[in-house]
């Protein structure tokens, strides 16, 4: 009922019947801290309002993903796990260091895996071409102090002589590209 406090007791584990890890916490989020690689973990939630009514959900399941191959030390994302409450949204960070890299083109999938059984992992490619050091520039066109991305797809084709071609939706919430300049 509205205006009705309510806690949760969390269950977490790899066991198929999980053990409790959290009781009455007032929040509705948990955090299982570091996870191990490929190992599958099942998890149920109950919530209980101050008048002892209580709501036991369904265990759910999920498997983490393999660890990454240590073949791939240009490309980092961050976090690594985690989760995201129904109807919202999370950040991820993926950082490319090009330290080190030979003039060639390299590849990686970045894997976004969801415990809901009737969603594949989405899988997003990433290809890196390292080339010639380039001269430093900027482009803000607007003028506002800020590269739109509207001004940057066209300001990087035109810088190298290429055309760039985004197949999907694509929201950069973060970049950073580390590059050593040759001697």
């Amino acid at each position: 009922d509205a205006g009705d406090t309510v806690t949760y007791d969390v269950y977490f584990g790899t066991s198929s019947i999980p053990p409790l890890v959290s009781n009455d916490q007032s929040g509705t989020t948990y955090d299982p801290e570091t996870l191990s690689n490929n190992t599958k973990y099942y998890w149920k939630i109950v919530a209980e309002d101050n008048h002892g009514a209580t709501t036991s959900g369904s265990v759910w399941e999920f498997t983490t993903s393999e660890e990454v191959p240590a073949d791939c030390p240009w490309l980092s994302v961050s976090p690594t796990s985690g989760s995201v409450q129904p109807g919202n949204s999370a950040t991820i960070t993926v950082t490319i260091d090009t330290t080190g890299l030979a003039e060639e083109d390299y590849s990686a999938e970045i894997v976004i895996a969801s415990n809901d059984p009737d969603e594949d992992p989405k899988i997003v490619p990433v290809t890196l071409h390292v080339g010639e050091e380039l001269d430093s520039w900027s482009y803000d066109e607007g003028g506002n102090g800020y590269i739109e991305i509207d001004e940057l797809l066209p300001a990087i084709s035109d810088y190298i002589g290429g055309e760039i071609t985004i197949s999907q939706l694509l929201e950069i919430i973060s970049l950073y590209i580390s590059h050593t300049p040759k001697s």
